[in-house]
């Protein structure tokens, strides 16, 4: 999630759908803000439509619940519910939708591709955002070959993840580590036919993720062999390091990049 000052010349999306909850009572406790965040991004969520740009038959599912409810204090009095998307029970694009509570009342969709494929979504059947290119790319990853049993290759995908090691380098504040949260986010339900397994794992500021980690056991020529990819979840910089030696980066943007609906991560302000 970004730590942004969002400038007021944003056009907040369209008008309150058909379907927008019922005015609630100020939510008064971090417990009940929680808990209402958690309402209004499930209700949010379904206002959108994923669709692979080049096979419009690979409709992404919102998976039934949030794969993570966070809150980030040192942003203030701030909530998020993030949800996901599958195709084929494999991650295809998350959002994290968070609030501000107190002075700052702003409501954020943070959604990022997590597909190798360029991705159009529609919200209330209107083209929000045109996720493309794909900047998901899996690399190979030397390590003991995956178990046969699904108990075995979750131990080893976790041993994977601790393997990483991220930080995100904030324009004012200056570096901050990011902490792996110990288990993955999702695990995989079920997976394309190249594909046996697979974890979502998320590096987090609070509980507020900042980089996504995928690993996979992927079916190849010479046998089932893991595999990795990364994806940012802030507009600030980011790294990546495995045993010591970065391996990936992403570079800060800028509020009119991330707010341009263009790309394969956008940053939405939604009606609050």
């Amino acid at each position: 999630m970004t730590s942004l000052l969002v400038c007021s010349v944003v056009a907040i999306l369209g008008q309150a759908a058909p379907n927008s909850p019922a005015e609630e009572p100020p939510a008064a406790s971090d417990v009940d803000r929680a808990e209402e965040t958690v309402r209004r991004a499930r209700t949010e969520a379904q206002r959108y439509e994923i669709l692979r740009d080049d096979d419009r038959q690979a409709r992404a599912e919102l998976q039934d619940k949030p794969i993570l409810k966070w809150s980030n204090p040192s942003e203030g009095s701030l909530f998020g519910s993030v949800v996901l998307w599958t195709v084929q029970g494999r991650p295809e694009a998350v959002a994290s939708i968070y609030r501000w509570y107190g002075d700052k009342q702003e409501f954020h969709a943070e959604i990022k591709s997590l597909s190798t494929h360029a991705l159009k979504v529609t919200r209330n059947k209107e083209t929000t955002w045109d996720a493309q290119p794909a900047d998901v790319k899996f690399q190979e990853l030397a390590h003991e070959a995956p178990a046969a049993s699904e108990a075995g290759r979750l131990r080893q995908m976790r041993d994977i993840a601790r393997r990483f090691a991220a930080a995100l380098i904030h324009p004012r504040r200056g570096t901050n580590e990011l902490r792996l949260l110990p288990q993955p986010v999702y695990r995989y339900e079920k997976t394309p036919d190249n594909v046996v397994d697979g974890g979502l794992f998320a590096f987090v500021q609070g509980t507020d993720p900042e980089i996504f980690l995928l690993v996979e056991a992927e079916k190849a020529a010479a046998g089932v062999r893991w595999r990795y990819a990364v994806s940012r979840m802030n507009m600030h910089e980011l790294h990546l390091s495995l045993d010591g030696k970065e391996v990936w980066s992403a570079n800060q943007l800028t509020w009119n990049e991330v707010s341009s609906r263009r790309g394969p991560y956008a940053i939405l302000l939604l009606e609050y």
